[in-house]
């Protein structure tokens, strides 16, 4: 019922969604001569659930125009892409619609004033580095769509999908379809250096000379593309360390800390933080103005789950969020597939499963197992 209802909602698009792709068949295809680029398709995102719309503006509530978005690739979700919304819906109030100072701190959202019209986890199909691999688009999805149930908010969290790679494009593809909406776009540490990476954002050479000659010392594609995002109505509220890894590619993140890297201290990952604020206002990339209008998540990097089996019968071996990855339990499972095939003793297989249940929702770990999802 839920795919059918995705594929219902995808309608005309769906034959524009690139396939999951083998790693055997993504480096094929890398290696192959580059053909003709296709003409671009137009920018879209598309809700698939629960409802097939975003309302803004008065009618929305409290939240009015803000939206508050989490973009990442979800292959597959984790509890640690769970827990990260609901720590943004708890700790983050909207900045005042029209100033550039940020809010005083907020009190706990309620059900009764909800600080955002929507919450959203939104799905890139054109990410920027990297094609679709593992998990189809549609797979995905369908795990957002369990994902999203059970982050517990008012209003419900929603499920999009766009073509659209960068920020700033994802920000005016969702403008098409809510007007005059500021999302607050939730991104990991090394998503933020991405997203501030100059390479992504070529410019004219007119158009260049004419923006250095106000910003000798700024790159004027990156300066230009962050005036469109942040005067646009984009804000961003950064998370401290990367969730995915190698993922992080995969929604336009930056460095690649690979799944198993030590997570630094939040204060270390703070200080980074605004000395690269501040280093690209100095640039001239940023205005002060718009460096405000980044936000930071406090408290992340010291989460941990307890729920899971593995940690009720050790108790010491609570894992913690930031340690989490898509990558890792991507790895638990094809293990899963290769334990099974060889017939390994079911001990050895449930332990699998169990570490896979530690770090994504058992209703996920299921449909993984259901669908016989990264078997490699």
């Amino acid at each position: 019922m839920l795919r059918r209802l995705i594929e219902r909602r995808l309608g005309d698009i769906a034959a524009t969604l690139p396939p999951a792709a083998s790693a055997a068949a993504a480096a094929a295809a890398a290696a192959s001569p580059t053909p003709a680029p296709a003409p671009a398709p137009a920018p879209f995102v598309r809700v698939v659930h629960p409802t097939a719309q975003l309302a803004t503006g008065p009618a929305a509530g409290a939240g009015g125009g803000s939206i508050l978005v989490f973009d990442s690739s979800f292959n597959p979700p984790t509890k640690a892409h769970m827990e990260l919304v609901r720590q943004a819906i708890a700790q983050i109030a909207p900045l005042p619609a029209e100033a550039a100072e940020p809010a005083s701190p907020p009190a706990a959202a309620t059900a009764a004033a909800p600080r955002f019209a929507h919450h959203v986890l939104l799905l890139a199909t054109n990410n920027m580095d990297k094609p679709v691999s593992g998990a189809g688009i549609v797979d995905r999805l369908e795990m957002m769509c369990l994902a999203a149930g059970e982050i517990a908010a008012d209003p419900p969290c929603h499920v999009a999908l766009t073509n659209q790679g960068r920020f700033v494009d994802k920000l005016h593809a969702l403008q098409r379809i809510a007007p005059a909406c500021r999302p607050y776009f939730v991104v990991g540490a090394d998503t933020l250096v991405r997203l501030l990476d100059a390479r992504y954002y070529p410019l004219r050479a007119d158009s260049a000379a004419k923006a250095q000659a106000h910003h000798p010392l700024a790159h004027a594609g990156l300066r230009s593309a962050m005036r469109s995002f942040f005067e646009g109505g984009g804000r961003l509220v950064c998370a401290g360390r990367s969730l995915d890894g190698p993922d992080a590619a995969a929604q336009g993140s930056g460095r690649d800390a690979g799944p198993d890297a030590e997570i630094e201290p939040e204060e270390v990952q703070r200080r980074a933080f605004d000395e690269l604020l501040d280093m690209h206002v100095r640039a001239g990339n940023l205005d002060a103005a718009w460096r405000s209008m980044v936000l930071w998540l406090p408290g992340w990097s010291s989460l941990t789950s307890q729920a899971s089996s593995l940690t009720r019968r050790h108790p010491g071996s609570a894992i913690k969020l930031a340690d989490m990855s898509s990558t890792k339990v991507r790895r638990l499972a094809a293990e899963y597939w290769r334990a099974r095939d060889a017939a390994a003793d079911k001990e050895h297989v449930d332990g699998i499963l169990e570490q896979m249940r530690a770090m994504a929702d058992p209703r996920i770990v299921d449909f993984v197992i259901e669908k016989q999802l990264y078997r490699g």
